[in-house]
Order: structure tokens, then C-alpha cells, then sequence
């Protein structure tokens, strides 16, 4: 995610593998200040049937 970035950010999936998937899971790298939690407002997957 980039600071001065859109609200709305795209990003390809690294390393991809065709099929379909049970789970998806995010990593937070940094959170920026806080050490105790990250807050995510909205974490969206699309693709292709």
C-alpha cells in the first residue's frame, strides 16, 4: 500500500498459481505508530471464475 496513493489500490498477486482458493491471507507489515493493533477498513479479493 503507498501512503500518497489512491484510496483504491490494485496489486497483482506475486508468484501466481491458477485455481481456485479456500483462503487468502493478509500480512501488516507496519502499521504506522500504533503497537498494539492495525486497523483495516476494507481488504478486497476479485478474480476470474
Amino acid at each position: 500500500y503507498f501512503d500518497n496513493g489512491k484510496p483504491i489500490q490494485y496489486f497483482p498477486i506475486q508468484n501466481g498459481h491458477p485455481g481456485i482458493f479456500q483462503f487468502i491471507e493478509l500480512q501488516i507489515m507496519d502499521n504506522h505508530g500504533n503497537k498494539e493493533y492495525t486497523c483495516v477498513y476494507r481488504f478486497r479479493v476479485h478474480g476470474l471464475p
